[in-house]
């Protein structure tokens, strides 16, 4: 399945096929430890696949599966209420370009001397929580 990320245009993208490269660190600083402010504590969260809801939901969408929108645990305190900014494995995707772009608008993203970077992936086994892991293969 293709997929699309945002890196800046002086990195590799094949970085992304080694074991190194399929880490993610929190965006800013984290506040280890600090209640969540994405759940309030609450552990769940609700998620909108900004790819469906821009091209349409599709059934074998790999985020949401036709959902569209669905609560699930939190991927910043990772279910127990505290932030918890240690990186993870694997790197945020879309499945969709129009949904990455959104995403790009809504944080306000610095997009000078970046590249929009299409892998081709495959699913793995689903991980915790509401994180879907795509395995890089080109």
């Amino acid at each position: 399945m293709r997929c699309f990320r945002m890196d800046p245009a002086s990195q590799d993208p094949s970085r992304h096929l080694t074991e190194d490269g399929r880490w993610t660190e929190p965006w800013g600083g984290s506040e280890d430890g600090r209640p969540c402010d994405k759940c309030r504590g609450r552990s769940q969260t609700g998620y909108t696949c900004w790819s469906c809801v821009l091209t349409g939901a599709r059934s074998n969408c790999p985020v949401c599966q036709g959902k569209v929108r669905w609560p699930d645990r939190c991927p910043v305190c990772r279910g127990t209420g505290e932030v918890d900014g240690r990186p993870r494995h694997g790197v945020s995707v879309f499945p969709a370009v129009e949904g990455l772009y959104h995403y790009i608008l809504r944080k306000d993203t610095d997009v000078e001397d970046s590249v929009v970077v299409e892998l081709e992936a495959q699913r793995t086994p689903r991980s915790r929580g509401a994180v879907r892991e795509l395995s890089a293969g080109r």
